[in-house]
């Protein structure tokens, strides 16, 4: 990254060059959380690179790989290049997924790791080159083809048509064994993941208590223009979300401002949206009614408003991904 002034977007104090947002806390804890459970900071994070490559300092050693470790990378290649023409992002993390090639289950994670890859230029394209090829800015990693991707550059515009980008594969892990492998020769997992802090951290998370009952403000029936849900981020922290409108089974959703140690009431709820560093946010979320640790806790509450502007785009999102995207409004938390 080149050494260069703070420039901001207009509308925000994110700055076009890096992505840093200034004056922004961040939580060292969960940064290690997310590199433990989702994978590498991403998305123009200066504060996670930085942390991460001071955890990787004080450790005084590379991580060296493992037999385990590179038939896992080989697998990972072997299915990306034998992915159908055309095929996205999205439907790339799902057979990642479904051949379980890493230890969990979540689909982020395996989003997480095709961004990565064609962030260093393994999924670039000619005009949206990984950093291998050359440094590009955050404005340009924050392109996207519509309004309803929400990765980032490279991978923003990649398909499986497009291919690996054999050269920069080569050029990075030159000293691998990169060829296509079978995976039914999948070895025993080395170390298992019960011996992990991943493991460790699933295991605690299936322990973890009870879902709160039901709130006294909820009432019945699908969800509907004013109501608000209460998200579970993580055991000890709920967000919510202000419901704008219904169309065809999906429901437009707001952050509203507010971070809660339980599940709200009506009463503690904020009359305010939590914008993201560069604007409001919106997103259009299936499945709200029938997705665990997301629960309704008021019907009619009136509409906020807000100086900002109305987002220019709303993507598609399950309702399960909330939590996940809560930190863009609240990178604090």
């Amino acid at each position: 990254m080149p050494s260069h002034e703070h420039t901001p977007y207009p509308s925000s104090n994110t700055c076009k060059i890096c992505g840093l947002s200034v004056d922004q806390a961040t939580d060292t804890t969960l940064q290690w959380y997310w590199r433990m459970t989702n994978g590498t900071p991403l998305d123009g994070d200066p504060f996670g690179y930085v942390l991460a490559l001071r955890e990787l300092a004080a450790a005084q050693e590379i991580p060296i790989p493992n037999d385990y470790d590179r038939w896992t990378f080989r697998a990972v290649l072997t299915v990306l290049r034998e992915l159908p023409p055309k095929t996205r992002y999205s439907k790339a993390a799902v057979a990642l997924k479904k051949e379980r090639l890493l230890p969990t289950q979540k689909e982020y994670a395996y989003r997480d790791l095709l961004e990565t890859l064609a962030l260093i230029g393994i999924l670039d394209t000619a005009e949206h080159p990984g950093m291998i090829t050359e440094f590009t800015s955050y404005m340009q990693r924050d392109a996207r083809p519509n309004m309803r991707v929400e990765v980032q550059a490279p991978l923003a515009w990649w398909d499986s048509s497009v291919g690996i980008n054999e050269n920069n594969l080569n050029k990075i892990f030159h000293d691998f064994d990169l060829s296509n492998i079978s995976l039914a020769d999948k070895p025993d997992e080395s170390p298992a993941v019960k011996d992990t802090i991943l493991g460790a951290l699933e295991k605690k998370r299936s322990v973890r208590g009870k879902v709160p009952k039901a709130s006294p403000d909820a009432g019945t029936g699908e969800v509907q223009s004013g109501d608000v849900y209460a998200v579970r981020v993580r055991e000890g922290v709920w967000v919510t979300v202000y419901c704008h409108e219904v169309r065809d089974k999906r429901v437009i959703v707001e952050y509203l401002d507010g971070v809660f140690p339980e599940m709200p009431g009506k009463a503690d709820l904020h009359g305010t949206f939590r914008p993201r560093a560069n604007g409001r946010w919106k997103c259009s979320a299936i499945a709200i009614d029938s997705t665990s640790w997301v629960r309704r806790v008021a019907r009619e509450f009136p509409l906020p408003t807000s100086p900002l502007q109305e987002p220019d785009r709303t993507p598609f999102h399950n309702a399960k991904e909330l939590k996940h995207m809560a930190s863009w409004c609240f990178p604090d938390m």
